[in-house]
């Protein structure tokens, strides 16, 4: 469950400092499910700086995430740097979270 709350509480860090919530009409639209025994998160963020290359340097803070959903938790996780915001799908294993 820590790896999962250290995602959110990266993705929601980068987007203050970076990303939608940098800029007074940034938003944030967070969905969530679970299905075929798998937590799906969709994170899409909008009216932030434009992105014009996809970011070549990774932070500790990133590289942390990474291996906390893919190692500990067992999950993925996708990065899509759209012009207009991130888009991130986070997909963990149910069981890996009823601890």
């Amino acid at each position: 469950m820590t790896g999962l709350a250290l995602a959110l509480h990266e993705t929601a860090t980068n987007a203050v400092k970076y990303g939608a919530l940098s800029q007074p009409t940034g938003s944030i639209h967070v969905t969530w499910d679970a299905s075929d025994q798998d937590f799906h998160l969709n994170w899409d963020e909008t009216g932030g700086p434009a992105i014009d290359v996809t970011p070549q340097a990774r932070g500790f803070g990133s590289i942390l995430t990474e291996r906390s959903v893919t190692g500990e938790l067992g999950g993925t996780i996708e990065h899509d740097w759209r012009r207009q915001g991130l888009r991130l799908k986070l997909s963990v294993p149910l069981e890996r979270l009823a601890a």
